[in-house]
């Protein structure tokens, strides 16, 4: 009978055991019988549709699983391009093309210039000071590009509280191209926009925006 006490002690004492982990009575994962968390092998199943974790490791070591689908969309949120290309006979303030933190679109004046600008996806409650370089390219023929383009440096935007769409390059004209850099106060991001408006026909134009957020 003594034995038998014995031999469910045992039991139990390892039962117990087996419930707690290492400096925790919660434990998270499974580990083998010296406490490390082992992984014999791992196969590729990136284009396995019955596979749809990832495993991932930590900076303490800690192996879990994530949703391909999530980090797809992390990956999404660091590297962003949106673009837009339409015809008209005039540019459409209403199309615009959302990047980041920004909005760009191609507008008309009273003179019928046409305007790139840009203005905020959030407005702020104070004035924000928006830092660019600027490459300008003037289209010369169907397929090329003038000589004596430019590069102006250090360039700065101050867009108020109130959010309007404003100008990022007063000299713009038709058949021209800007590739512009720039960032946001704060931000560790950096945005490239392009804007070109090129001639179709007489009475037909052609525009293109593109924004890549790195």
């Amino acid at each position: 009978m003594k034995n038998l006490y014995n031999i469910v002690f045992v039991l139990i004492s390892t039962l117990t055991f087996s419930q707690v982990g290492i400096n925790t009575e919660q434990p998270t994962r499974t580990l083998d019988v010296n406490g490390n968390e082992r992984l014999q092998n791992t196969e590729y199943k990136i284009n396995d549709p019955n596979y749809t974790k990832v495993l991932v490791i930590n900076d303490d070591g800690n192996v879990d699983a994530w949703d391909k689908v999530d980090i797809m969309n992390k990956v999404s949120d660091l590297i962003v391009e949106t673009k837009k290309f339409y015809s008209s006979i005039s540019p459409d303030p209403n199309i615009q093309v959302p990047c980041g933190k920004f909005v760009m679109r191609f507008s008309g004046d009273a003179n019928n210039n046409t305007i790139p600008q840009i203005k905020l996806k959030t407005p702020n409650t104070t004035a924000t000071t928006i830092y660019y370089n600027i490459i300008t390219k003037q289209n010369s023929s169907g397929n090329s590009f003038s000589p004596n383009n430019t590069l102006n440096t250090n360039q700065t935007l101050s867009i108020n509280t109130s959010n309007n769409f404003i100008s990022i390059d007063d000299t713009y004209s038709i058949n021209k191209l800007d590739e512009i850099y720039l960032s946001y106060p704060g931000d560790n991001n950096i945005y490239r926009i392009t804007y070109l408006a090129r001639t179709m026909s007489d009475t037909e134009f052609s525009y293109s925006m593109i924004c890549e957020k790195f």
